[in-house]
């Protein structure tokens, strides 16, 4: 995940134990050997402090950050979980047991950290940010602090045709 401060662009990442670099995402487990949550929280703090709708989702992303889960497949469904309900999306996720070769809308290869990758009918749409100029690529975190309740409709206004 990546947020805006100041003047640089902060990856939070959440380090897992080293056993095994082979094994699924569902196997990792969070390392807790530092305070990746308290780091997190204090850069999401001096971040979106000054943002229009932080205060709106402070106690619930606060709460979100007090949860201590072993594995780093949970912490990224409750993320993702938490995600959906801000944008109100009626989305069901799934997990499945192997790997679906092949999907309806299948969107787990097309967008790449770096956004040099973007599908053609994905149109990035500038929106206010809190500190100067707009920066794409960061956090779905970015855009509910900065537009709140019209983060849906700027995302659907992204997609030219699906």
């Amino acid at each position: 995940m990546h947020i805006k401060i100041t003047n640089r662009i902060l990856p939070l990442s959440i380090p897992v134990e080293r056993r095994g670099t082979t094994s699924p995402i569902r196997e990792k487990k969070i390392s807790y050997a530092e305070d990746w949550r308290g780091h997190h929280w204090k850069s999401l703090i001096a971040s979106y402090r000054n943002s229009p709708y932080f205060m709106y989702y402070e106690a619930e992303l606060y709460e979100l950050y007090q949860r201590k889960p072993v594995f780093l497949m949970d912490w990224l469904r409750a993320c993702l979980e938490w995600s959906i309900k801000q944008l109100r999306l009626d989305l069901e996720v799934e997990e499945t047991t192997s790997f679906k070769q092949v999907i309806e809308k299948d969107f787990r290869q097309t967008f790449d950290p770096g956004l040099k990758h973007l599908p053609e009918s994905f149109e990035i749409r500038s929106y206010p940010q809190v500190f100067e100029g707009f920066t794409p690529g960061l956090s779905i975190l970015d855009l509910l602090n900065n537009e709140g309740p019209q983060s849906t409709a700027l995302l659907k206004a992204s997609w030219t045709r699906i």
